[in-house]
């Protein structure tokens, strides 16, 4: 399947055949029956259509290690152990085995296991069936919507960018100067360097040369950097930037004069607050782009009551993406150690205050002050928005009020129904099955981390799943090593809260490589029964293709207490090929739910909105099932390119 087909089916569309044929009824059933797919156009698809959708949601899966988790039930732990190592030795010695190199269950102890059906659950979801000039338009739009990201692509969303733009579909140049460096180095299309400043090439040379203390760099890269310096416009540098600037200039041979720090922002306002001028310092970085935001709470926390008047009065929605993600942090906020979480070079990474950076700590805000700002942000945001309307009629869903705003995050992979980061699904019943497979690459362990949301945590993955440390109310497939291979873990609500615990997070690691090779899938499914077959493509509720130079992925946590999934999808930056308990508290802010209470996505459409009741009164449909129609444009909780265009 070629990428722009993958782009289609994420968007609900099929491109019709050009030739009828008389079995497609027959597909049409088929599809239904085992995907669970509805088409508008049931008679224009064809078996290429089947080919297609069979392989994006995962028609045909590997073994995993055990048929199914409900097998382990049936064994004691001691029992589990032994087997496991025999498989782990018939890994490493597959000489001894009549050259089987084959990774599956060593059946041992021969244990006369149940046999599973077909569970009664099934997600319906709706096809669109459209022509060639259709589907040209969706993926005009689609590469529209990428330009306007404000964070670096993930590395699936390279992947359909590159093909999107190599069929002619990309009019434009990125707004993210990440994004805009890579279609530089990628096609040599200089329109793309258009707003770049010295900042900016020092950021994309550090990505993509810098190692250590030098900048290993091709002669194709170094003439393509020479040109990158050469065309940008000259900024305010720190005293690092300069530094590395003025190496690039020396290693590329590019004609422009040695730079320093003497007019930066940082350094000119830090001069300020020291001498108590806090509100000029304000002032100041407000003239500077998004300085002021970026550091309010540095200046609040150093200003008296007068001045922090003076300083919230400079708020205004100019930055909005910058002023959600403040709003969130201290929506979030917590006493004791603050957790730091920032993206790197698209990697998910966080910092958890030391006692002793507890102790010294100024930038802190006591409440009144805290909910002071919150308020003002949300003030200058609705502002902001408002002043922003979408053309036409707008019917809301309630659905929104949990999708949380795409804004600035290391989110990963596409797929099906793969909503925003800290956005929350509801969990129907009392059980989940979670989902990993992969084709091509060794060895991915499945983990969740158990917290019961104060100091305990535990962990269920390949190292203790033997020992059933949550009794029969969290069981795994086992360690599956082979290149192609699944595991999966079923979970009881009800009797794991009985248990003390509040929710768990839900990790891949690459044992033995990052997290880019082969095909990686996740996901979870909502089930009624767990005694049945552990792969059922026509109940999946979220599936996410992982890819990412990472050896650790963050897919989604499950809130016990509230029965929900929080979407995490994040590439994380630590170098680890095991998960850790403490891994769980880099991703506290999502899963505490008062980030998304405080902003989330109803918040702002309906802030740049004329909202109507009815659903056949709008122009535009947030909703999840509704048809879209000629007339009418559906946007769903999990079209995230499209939300994102909503941001500015």
């Amino acid at each position: 399947m070629n990428v722009i087909d993958k782009i289609l089916i994420s968007r609900g569309c099929v491109r019709e055949s050009t030739v009828e044929d008389e079995l497609a009824p027959f597909y049409a059933t088929k599809l239904y029956e085992k995907l669970g797919i509805i088409f508008d156009l049931p008679a224009k698809i064809n078996a290429d259509t089947v080919v297609m959708l069979s392989a994006f949601f995962g028609l045909e899966v590997p073994d995993s290690f055990y048929a199914n988790p409900q097998d382990t039930a049936h064994f004691e732990c001691g029992e589990l152990l032994v087997e496991q190592l025999v498989a782990y030795f018939k890994k490493e010695h597959p000489e001894l085995f009549n050259n089987d190199k084959e990774y599956a269950r060593i059946p041992v102890f021969h244990k006369v296991l149940p046999q599973y059906g077909e569970g009664k659950e099934k997600v319906v979801r709706w096809f669109r069936v459209i022509s060639a000039d259709e589907a040209e338009r969706v993926c005009r739009q689609a590469a529209k919507e990428y330009l306007v990201y404000s964070r670096p692509w993930s590395e699936v969303e390279e992947d359909e960018v590159f093909a999107l733009y190599k069929k002619g579909y990309c009019n434009g140049v990125p707004s993210c100067k990440d994004n805009a460096g890579l279609m530089y180095f990628e096609f040599e299309d200089e329109s793309m360097l258009k707003y770049f400043d010295y900042k900016d090439v020092v950021k994309l040379s550090v990505r993509r040369y810098y190692d250590s203390k030098v900048i290993l760099i091709t002669q194709k890269g170094k003439r393509l950097l020479k040109k990158a310096a050469e065309i940008a416009k000259p900024c305010p540098l720190t005293k690092k930037q300069a530094k590395y600037f003025n190496k690039i200039v020396k290693v590329t041979g590019a004609d422009i004069a040695k730079q320093d720090n003497s007019q930066s922002p940082y350094a000119i306002s830090k001069r300020l607050v020291e001498k108590s001028r806090v509100t000029e310092a304000a002032e100041f970085l407000d003239k500077n782009g998004s300085l002021l935001e970026r550091n309010l709470v540095w200046l609040l926390s150093r200003a008296d009551e007068n001045e922090t008047e003076k300083i919230l009065s400079l708020v205004d929605g100019n930055n909005p993406i910058i002023l959600m993600q403040l709003l969130w942090m201290l929506a979030s906020q917590k006493k004791g150690a603050r957790v730091f979480s920032f993206v790197n070079n698209k990697m998910f990474k966080s910092h958890t205050e030391t006692d002793e950076e507890c102790n010294e700590r100024r930038s802190v805000l006591d409440d009144s002050v805290r909910e002071k700002v919150i308020d003002s942000i949300r003030k200058a945001l609705i502002k902001y928005y408002g002043e922003r309307p979408i053309r036409g009629k707008v019917f809301l869903s309630d659905k929104f009020k949990k999708v949380f705003v795409p804004v600035n995050t290391s989110d990963s992979g596409k797929g099906i129904d793969v909503l925003p980061c800290g956005s929350r699904l509801p969990i129907k019943g009392e059980n989940i099955r979670t989902f990993c497979y992969w084709e091509g690459i060794g060895d991915i362990d499945a983990s969740a981390v158990f917290s019961d949301g104060n100091a305990k945590t535990e962990i269920l993955n390949w190292q203790t799943y033997d020992m059933k440390p949550f009794g029969n109310s969290a069981l795994v497939s086992g360690d599956d090593r082979g290149e192609d291979g699944a595991e999966y873990a079923d979970f009881v609500i009800d009797e794991l809260l009985k248990k003390g615990w509040k929710y768990c997070v839900y990790f891949l690691n690459g044992f033995e490589s990052p997290l880019n090779k082969g095909t990686i899938y996740c996901g979870y499914q909502n089930k009624r029964d767990l005694r049945t077959k552990a792969w059922q493509p026509d109940n999946i509720q979220m599936k996410i293709h992982v890819k990412g130079n990472s050896w650790q992925y963050l897919g989604f946590a499950i809130d016990l207490e509230n029965r929900e999934i929080v979407v995490l999808n994040k590439m994380s930056g630590k170098r680890c090929n095991v998960v850790a308990s403490s891994d769980i508290y880099a991703v506290q802010r999502y899963i505490d739910k008062r980030s998304l209470e405080a902003w989330n996505m109803y918040d702002l459409i309906s802030a740049r909105a004329e909202l109507v009741d009815d659903p056949e009164n709008a122009d535009i449909v947030f909703d999840e099932f509704y048809s879209e129609t000629d007339n009418k444009k559906v946007v769903r909780p999990w079209d995230v390119s499209t939300l994102i265009s909503y941001l500015k």
